[in-house]
């Protein structure tokens, strides 16, 4: 249904400096969780408003260079599991 890549470069060159998720746009219920490699929630939201800069939402600060575990939850009833994975954030 959506397809989630690996990767962001936040570096301001205009080139995947965001989390593009494509087709999330047919899941505006989707929640999404990202937690850094010691467990810790450093972003979250609610539908996709916004595509996830890489950037904390406690304090909107870009997160350091690394791997980054990830919960997508559609909230579909087709696509009851949710998606799983990493994204590396690459400056």
């Amino acid at each position: 249904a959506i397809v989630i890549p690996n990767v962001i470069t936040v570096n301001g060159d205009g080139t995947n400096d965001t989390w593009e998720i494509k087709n999330i746009e047919s899941f505006p219920n989707a929640e999404f969780l990202i937690y850094n490699r010691w467990g810790n929630l450093v972003w979250k939201s609610s539908g996709y408003p916004k595509k996830w800069d890489g950037s904390n939402y406690r304090n909107g600060e870009v997160l350091p260079e690394g791997t980054y575990f990830y919960i997508i939850n559609l909230h579909s009833q087709i696509y009851t599991e949710p998606y799983t994975g990493w994204v590396q954030i690459v400056k």
